[in-house]
């Protein structure tokens, strides 16, 4: 499987012909969008309201797609993995790992806090904090990728496919959006630029950071 450290370049949207498209940005190890294709191993996740009022109920779909973005490097064996099975099972999820998500292209100093209970967590305190200060922690320099402009190509652009099936929901973006703090400075340009708006598509934010 292709770890992917860039932004696509290819001329057509990467999202071009989903016509459900969920964005997990920070995946951590990627369970929302284990949510959304084994939903019946999660049956008690928060997020089965949101994905069952918005995507269909058959989601094992060609046209049900997922997205996602995680910075911290120990993730990516694990999110190649998930991606390599997906795949097998003609599910589109892709992640962009490790790359950070920000309001520009560029580069941002993330911190692992290397302590055991951290890690028995899956890192939850991975962020820009500076835990080398509490004489534990060490750094990492990670790819960031302007959110706005990847969503305003790749999402907003692409080619959406007529209904499956007669009761089958309008089509929809997802976006689930934790990023220890960082969205104060992403979500301003999401508004600015119109990705988080769109005259076709239906746009839902949900962040745990705010």
């Amino acid at each position: 499987i292709a770890e992917v450290t860039g932004v696509q370049t290819c001329a057509l949207p990467i999202s071009d012909g989903c016509r459900y498209v969920f964005l997990d940005v920070g995946s951590n190890i990627g369970n929302h969008v284990r949510f959304l294709y084994e939903a019946e191993k999660f049956p008690g996740s928060s997020y089965a309201k949101i994905f069952n009022e918005t995507f269909p109920v058959n989601r094992g779909r060609p046209d049900v797609c997922a997205f996602g973005w995680e910075a911290n490097s120990a993730h990516v064996p694990w999110l190649n993995r998930l991606q390599q099975a997906y795949k097998q099972q003609g599910w589109l999820a892709h992640w962009f790992a490790p790359v950070a998500v920000a309001d520009k292209d560029g580069t941002i100093e993330f911190w692992h806090v290397n302590e055991t209970s951290d890690k028995s967590r899956n890192e939850w305190g991975y962020s820009m904090r500076h835990w080398n200060q509490l004489g534990a922690g060490f750094k990492e320099v990670v790819r960031a990728m302007d959110l706005a402009r990847w969503i305003n190509a790749h999402v907003h652009r692409r080619r959406v496919p007529d209904a499956i099936r007669e009761d089958d929901p309008p089509p929809a973006v997802v976006m689930k959006m934790d990023i220890e703090g960082s969205e104060f400075s992403v979500l301003p340009n999401l508004l600015a630029t119109g990705a988080m708006c769109s005259d076709r598509k239906s746009t839902r934010l949900n962040s745990s950071h705010l």
